[in-house]
């Protein structure tokens, strides 16, 4: 054996055992002013630190009691190690190359029903390119209108699935001064027709100076949903206008699943978006401004012939650039 790579997850309990170790962290927001560097703005601050070793530690972690206060902290992280292990020259012995590393995934401060999240300042709404998979594994062949994720250092509000976002950051080091502002807001999931419609939107704001690489636009994005016995449906669309460039962009995706034949769904997707969007050579020249439409119809299954085997069998016909 030249090289081999061995990959171990780090997690609270795994089949019932648990990596011994220990993590450490802390988060933090804070508004700052450097009179120095002749900056301001939001800063979101983590530190953590994981120490562990390779006995199994057989413990359950015990069920906390529920927080007896109105105002309490949140704090989740996440860690991962490899040990890599490679030989050296001939007849020399094996590089044993432990690493790890550990991050503060969640750190939130709960007042009441109102939560705070102090990572960053979130992410604004974004619904089309998730209701169109190209392929079997989730994930949009394109994504043209980003509603704007951690753009500048912030916070989030969150209150009974209303949540928000805000950060700003600045410099009048040179002149003019220069400054970014990102902010969100979101609804909850409205419920109609006992339940049966769901519909959720958003709005979102990025103002910056007359920088070149950070213009200032406005977007939202709406989705709708309906759901039956026979038949799932929904449609979503993303808005969005460049104040420098002048001009809206836009993706709209809609889909259909079809319960009819028992076991055996059929779902339809389409998705539209400007062609000069995609960056395919296709839509250029005359073309730039010419609509990308894409069609999918898809459906997957099972045949059981026994208690023990069965066999799956998925299929999907697609239409690009249409």
């Amino acid at each position: 054996m030249k090289k081999g790579i061995i990959v171990l997850l780090i997690a609270v309990l795994v089949a019932g055992f648990a990596f011994a170790g220990k993590f450490t962290g802390s988060a933090a927001i804070e508004f700052e002013v450097d009179l120095n560097a002749q900056e301001w703005g939001f800063a979101n601050i983590t530190k953590g630190k994981y120490s562990f070793n390779f006995e199994l530690d057989t413990t359950k972690v015990a069920i906390g009691e529920e927080h007896q206060t109105d105002v309490w902290a949140e704090l989740a992280a996440e860690a991962t190690a490899f040990v890599k292990l490679s030989n050296g020259a001939l007849g020399t012995n094996v590089v044993v190359d432990p690493k790890y590393t550990a991050k503060i995934t969640v750190a939130n401060i709960h007042v009441g029903d109102i939560t705070f999240g102090i990572l960053n300042a979130g992410t604004a709404v974004n619904f089309a390119s998730s209701y169109y998979d190209d392929d079997d594994d989730g994930d949009p062949d394109f994504d043209t209108v980003q509603g704007g994720s951690k753009l500048v250092a912030g916070f989030t509000v969150s209150y009974k699935d209303w949540f928000g976002g805000f950060g700003a950051e600045g410099s009048w080091a040179t002149d003019p001064a220069t400054y970014k502002v990102f902010a969100h807001v979101a609804t909850p999931d409205f419920k109609f027709a006992e339940d049966a419609v769901s519909v959720k939107a958003g709005v979102y704001a990025f103002v910056t100076d007359k920088d070149t690489t950070n213009k200032t636009y406005f977007g939202g994005a709406a989705k709708a949903d309906y759901t039956s016995d026979k038949f799932d449906a929904g449609a979503a669309a993303d808005l969005q206008y460049g104040v420098a460039a002048e001009k809206f962009l836009y993706e709209a995706s809609a889909y259909a699943d079809l319960k009819f034949v028992e076991n055996w769904p059929i779902s339809i997707n389409v998705y539209a978006t400007p062609g000069a969007l995609t960056g395919i050579a296709a839509y250029a020249g005359d073309y730039a401004e010419s609509l990308k439409l894409d069609a999918k119809v898809s459906t997957s299954g099972s045949v059981d012939f026994n208690e023990d085997t069965k066999l799956g069998i998925g299929a999907y016909v697609e239409a690009r650039d249409a």
